[in-house]
């Protein structure tokens, strides 16, 4: 584009080189901006601040040659994009950081014990059974009542913990102590007597694993064993 005086190119980079107006020679470099124009000014727009103005021209060729048009046409414009563009360019402002990711909330755990006592309940209705008066029954009646639940806890006690026998033998059997490790017994009776074997009278009961489930309820809900049951009608 040629003006009075003076050339005007208006490239996809906005270079803008070498401008004339009334005899007044100067050069305007914006060879600068084309290369921070999408960082420094938002929207594809470019901001001129001249005191209390503020000039706004779209990135598009209409709006570069709008701006080339000012400036060829107003002397104080041009002046003042000048002097702006001799100025150092302030530093560009950092965009920010982008927020760390919030960790999920851990999610409540509770005590295995307590969720063995809500299977024995569930399964077993112990709670039921230990919490429940038994004064005014009779022992047929009791013994009724412990059938199933003798039945149903020592199904989940094998299924979570297969207990076994510490020593596989009938009780009265005789047990050499050297033959077994200190750990798995334990001496009753004349224990000061210095005596080398015994009669077993508890074969004792150990764990060979423990396979309790996973509680995944909500915090409230921890001690939890059983909840209330309200019938509607």
């Amino acid at each position: 584009m040629k003006g009075t005086g003076g050339v005007l190119f208006s490239t996809p980079e906005l270079r803008i080189v070498q401008i004339h107006k009334t005899n007044c020679d100067f050069v305007v470099e914006l060879a600068r901006l084309s290369v921070q124009c999408d960082s420094e000014w938002n929207f594809g727009e470019f901001h001129f601040e001249f005191e209390n103005r503020i000039l706004t021209t779209e990135r598009t060729t209409m709006g570069r040659l709008s701006l080339a048009w000012q400036i060829l046409t107003n002397g104080s414009m041009a002046e003042r994009v000048s002097t702006l563009l001799a100025a150092p360019l302030a530093p560009a402002i950092p965009a920010a950081p982008a927020p760390a990711p919030v960790p999920p909330a851990p999610k409540p755990q509770r005590s295995d014990a307590l969720s063995l006592l809500a299977s024995l309940q569930r399964e077993g209705r112990l709670l039921d059974f230990l919490k429940e008066p038994i004064d005014g029954y009779s022992d047929a009646q009791i013994g009724a009542a412990v059938r199933d639940i003798h039945r149903e806890c020592g199904a989940v006690l094998e299924r979570q913990f297969a207990i076994r026998p510490v020593l596989e033998k009938p009780e009265g059997s005789p047990v050499t102590l050297s033959s077994e490790p200190a750990h798995r017994i334990r001496l009753t009776g004349k224990v000061d007597s210095g005596a080398a074997s015994g009669t077993l009278v508890h074969n004792g009961w150990m764990a060979t694993k423990c396979e309790i489930p996973v509680w995944s309820g909500e915090k409230v809900a921890i001690s939890i064993l059983a909840q209330a049951e309200v019938e509607l009608r």
